[in-house]
């Protein structure tokens, strides 16, 4: 007799996660990154990690009190058992500590799960006897792109730790700003007209395609920094490893094509460590994460505040 087998889940560790927020609803910073809402198996924690979530984007506190209300609100409490089931996850949780370990243990049996259905799509897609072959490929592979996407993030990564590897490949070569002081980009004519970067506004940098937008929000990152204030960017379209070295370039005056084949003089090399020591005393932080939403974001850069300090942050791209 066939047994149909239960896909992947671990409905303990989506509890224990849940009743983690409820018991510190800090921990929202560590895990947000890692699982989402639809990583959930069972629909009623599911529901109660979404209203968490929205919870969070208002910037509001996450405990048993305010979940049940935000639960009320949308007509789901009773749905998921209640100010009984609440309770339950919170005296079943003994600590918050382990958030994050839960949190990649949901997102695990969810790409199980996504690979599973993934196998069942490509399969039917196999079935279908197209004669386009390449297109038939074509759709297997993004069918399977989708599900890695779907990953967690790599999260923020000092900029120093990237040229470290940098080095160690090539066997080559801060407090926190407390005033309100606006942000100096050192580029004169920008600092006049703006009276620098004041910390409350959002800033958007437009122009066509190929005319150096990435360029000029880097080069104020790293102005800003060099003035003493900490920096984030997350690079949605290029890699953290492009993005140093694209950097050092600049910054030692090295063709780039050539210093990724490590083509350049002993002069060259000179800059180049002379560069990689200034850049990485910089209090520059970089994501690369592709495929990430607002939350995702918002929820890093607070931590990176909580942890570093925050003055500017920069987002390249939007879309």
């Amino acid at each position: 007799m066939y047994a149909e087998k239960l896909l992947p889940h671990d409905v303990e560790a989506e509890e224990a996660i849940i009743g983690s927020l409820l018991i510190d609803g800090d921990a929202f910073l560590r895990i947000s990154s890692v699982v989402k809402s639809n990583d959930f198996y069972r629909e009623k924690n599911a529901i109660c990690f979404k209203s968490c979530e929205e919870l969070f984007r208002r910037s509001e506190a996450i405990d048993q009190v305010t979940l049940a209300r935000e639960l009320a609100r949308t007509e789901e409490l009773d749905t998921v058992g209640g100010m009984a089931y609440l309770s339950h996850l919170v005296y079943s949780t003994p600590t918050s500590a382990h958030a994050e370990h839960y949190a990649h243990l949901i997102a695990r049996t969810s790409i199980m799960r996504r690979l599973i259905e993934a196998a069942s799509q490509i399969s039917a897609i196999g079935y279908a006897d197209t004669d386009d072959v390449e297109a038939t490929l074509r759709r297997a592979e993004d069918t399977l792109f989708q599900v890695r996407s779907g990953q967690p993030e790599r999260g923020f990564v000092p900029l120093r730790h990237i040229y470290d590897q940098f080095l160690e490949d090539r066997n080559s070569i801060t407090d926190t700003l407390q005033s309100s002081a606006p942000i100096m980009t050192s580029f004169s004519d920008l600092d006049e007209l703006l009276g620098g970067l004041q910390r409350s506004d959002m800033l958007i940098l437009g122009a066509r395609p190929g005319l150096g937008k990435s360029t000029l929000a880097l080069n104020v990152s790293l102005n800003a920094a060099r003035n003493g204030a900490v920096a984030g960017v997350f690079s949605l379209e290029m890699s953290r490893e492009q993005l140093a070295l694209r950097i050092l370039a600049s910054d030692a005056g090295v063709d780039a094509h050539r210093l990724r084949l490590s083509l350049y003089t002993e002069a060259e090399e000179q800059r180049i460590i002379d560069s990689v020591g200034q850049l990485s005393e910089l209090p520059v932080y970089i994501d690369d994460t592709p495929f990430q939403g607002m939350v995702e974001m918002q929820s890093k850069a607070r931590r990176l505040s909580m942890e570093q300090g925050l003055d500017l942050l920069v987002v390249d791209y939007l879309s």
